[in-house]
């Protein structure tokens, strides 16, 4: 079973949006997807409206006073888990992100769960959260939870769905870590490709896969799935708006516990100009969503 550092701001305070974010992970835990919990968090300069000079001289009081926040505010909730306060002297989120990585490597933590904060609506290259920066750079797996989602959304089954690229799918690593985590949870998998429209531009960038390809990339899938215990579906679908619209939207109809994407390598100018379709996912999707980066 997996173990997870649930990241929270300094700041926070009890609220509506925090509730929801804690039964998702009372709920998740009581389903076997996270075998525990630790809360970890990061004062930093741009939470304080202070000078440089004076927050370096208070970073411990701050540190103290973060820490009694976290526990009045997931009281009742995840009270009785571990909180860890870090302290970082950058406004930077891939520092944080960073120093957040580290801690939760030292702690054997499996991934790192995030909420996100709810930008329905906004263009996914205008996003640039924390969680966003987490989810795309982060060593670690990284799970985001949209504040918007309630447990009564997710399937009455622990369902996942992993976007399948068939240029380049989840490696042997990353097939493990996905069937640990649906056997703990007792869940199901979905395998899902799209299927892309054509584009002159694009289709000169990157090798089009065919149907006859495309259906033994996805057997293949499968079976290294079933030779790790874990029964899955395939299923390609068309292409609705973008390829990331329709990963979105297949999860939405499953109720999906778990958006899940994988980090294929790719050269410096596909990725400029291919875009990532994990990030646009991340910005579409209400479901959670499990980046998976393992290198």
């Amino acid at each position: 079973m997996k173990s997870a550092l649930v990241g929270l701001d300094p700041t926070v305070k009890k609220n509506p949006t925090l509730d929801r974010f804690l039964e998702l992970l009372c709920l998740y835990k009581s389903r076997g997807v996270f075998a525990r919990t630790s809360i970890a968090s990061i004062v930093n300069p741009s939470s304080y409206a202070v000078p440089s000079s004076a927050y370096r001289e208070l970073k411990g009081q701050y540190v103290k006073e973060a820490k009694h926040r976290i526990k009045r505010a997931i009281q009742g909730s995840l009270d009785l888990d571990p909180i860890y306060v870090l302290a970082s002297d950058s406004q930077a989120n891939e520092t944080h992100v960073q120093q957040l990585t580290r801690y939760a490597r030292r702690l054997n933590a499996d991934a790192l769960v995030l909420s996100s904060n709810d930008r329905s609506g906004v263009p996914y290259w205008f996003l640039g959260s924390f969680s966003e920066t987490a989810a795309l750079t982060a060593g670690i797996p990284v799970v985001v939870i949209k504040p918007s989602l309630a447990a009564a959304d997710l399937s009455r089954d622990v369902r996942f769905v992993l976007a399948v690229d068939a240029a380049a799918p989840p490696n042997a690593t990353a097939v493990r870590w996905i069937a640990e985590l649906t056997k703990s949870a007792k869940g199901k998998l979905d395998l899902v490709y799209v299927i892309p429209k054509r584009r002159v531009v694009i289709d000169a960038l990157q090798e089009r896969k065919n149907e006859e390809e495309v259906e033994k990339v996805l057997a293949k899938l499968k079976a290294s799935f079933q030779s790790n215990g874990v029964h899955a579906q395939t299923k390609a679908i068309t292409e609705s708006k973008s390829v990331a619209q329709a990963i979105a939207d297949y999860a939405e109809d499953a109720k999906a516990w778990l958006t899940i994407t994988t980090a294929p390598e790719r050269s410096g100018v596909r990725k400029l100009l291919l875009g990532s379709t994990a990030r646009k996912i991340l910005s579409l999707t209400r479901r959670p969503f499990l980046s998976l980066r393992l290198h």
